[in-house]
């Protein structure tokens, strides 16, 4: 550091990578000593580059540059609008890396470059049960479409038929109450575990819950998912006010953030991994409890609803609603009685009387 008198992250990035050093960049980041940068994206900035280098085709180098920064970067940095990335964000884009690299690296083993491979070879590869062969498939139609493999180049395009995996709402109800009642377990896991289970809110989304999001009306308690808010049941409404109360952070540095689940880095939310970890120890499956509770919601609200509602994109909504089998004309009609008895409607969604 004597070479650098002011401390900048091209300073901190010029030195060993270790986890004492994020720590150090996440302590001075939280005291504006550094300005925030998403430490995420960098970090995968940084394996494209060795993936892209360990391409001996110029070629291959800039269609799997080319794929990265101009399809996968530039579609993530459009949706984060100046968030930082989540980690199911950064792995998909890593999952679309490998299957890329490892389609060019299987043309290589064989002689054979992207521009002069053919349709026979591309269904070789996808045959031969190779990783992750949809984001495969999404390379090569990508990389037909900008001219680096031939035009009459194709791959199947395989899309959502619906969930998959069991739903079982018994023991999702099961587990429901005993995270509502069970003392002995941690609020802030029980407060996750439930927001899983009642709300499909997955691991990526809930670390980054910040206080603003829990608002107070009256005797309710409020929490802002999406673009409508959700009054909170009891007792759940209360677990959630201890929560907030007693948050505290494991850091060197006790600095005050907005972080629902604070994390040990300085400023930072928990950590996704750390959150999944605390969640599968409460018996909470994150991925089978969140569609089980998106198929619930789906049968009850309709996909408009349910998006602003939960915070989802409409086109996921509206395929959880087709594959729940949700009817929406009685709905449609309740709506509408609604509206003339009650024109003052305060717009705060309650889903079978838990929020």
């Amino acid at each position: 550091m004597r070479e650098h008198p002011v401390i900048t992250h091209a300073a901190l990035d010029a030195m060993p990578q270790t986890k004492t050093l994020d720590h150090l960049r996440s302590m001075l980041v939280s005291v504006a000593a550094l300005e925030f940068r998403d430490e995420g994206l960098i970090r995968l900035e940084r394996e494209v580059d060795k993936v892209v280098a360990a391409h001996r085709l110029v070629e291959h180098q800039r269609a799997l540059r080319g794929f990265v920064d101009w399809h996968l970067m530039r579609r993530l940095r459009g949706r984060l609008n100046g968030k930082p990335a989540s980690v199911q964000q950064t792995q998909n884009v890593r999952v679309h890396l490998v299957a890329a690299d490892t389609f060019l690296h299987w043309l290589e083993g064989r002689g054979m470059s992207l521009r002069r491979c053919n349709q026979a070879a591309v269904e070789s590869y996808l045959n031969s049960e190779p990783p992750h062969p949809k984001r495969c498939s999404a390379f090569i139609r990508w990389a037909t479409r900008q001219r680096y493999a031939p035009s009459d180049v194709k791959a199947p395009a395989i899309r959502w038929t619906g969930p998959a995996g069991p739903h079982d709402q018994d023991a999702r109800w099961a587990l429901t109450r005993q995270l509502l009642h069970n003392d002995s377990l941690p609020t802030a896991d029980r407060v996750a575990g439930l927001l899983v289970l009642l709300y499909a809110q997955n691991a990526s989304s809930i670390h980054r819950l910040t206080t603003g999001r829990v608002t107070k009306d009256g005797d309710s308690v409020l929490l802002s998912l999406g673009a409508r808010p959700i009054r909170l049941p009891a007792p759940l409404d209360a677990l959630m006010l201890d929560l907030m109360a007693a948050r505290a952070t494991h850091t060197v540095l006790q600095h005050e953030s907005d972080w629902i689940f604070p994390g040990r880095s300085a400023g930072q939310p928990i950590h996704q991994s750390q959150k999944l970890r605390r969640l599968r120890a409460i018996g909470v499956k994150t991925r089978q409890g969140r569609n089980t509770a998106l198929f619930a919601l789906a049968q009850q609200l309709p996909a408009g609803q349910l998006a602003k509602m939960l915070g989802v994109h409409i086109s996921v909504a509206v395929a959880w609603q087709r594959a729940s089998g949700g009817d929406w004309m009685a709905y449609a009609a309740a709506v509408v009685a609604r509206s003339d008895n009650n024109p003052k409607s305060s717009g705060v969604v309650l889903v079978n009387g838990v929020g």
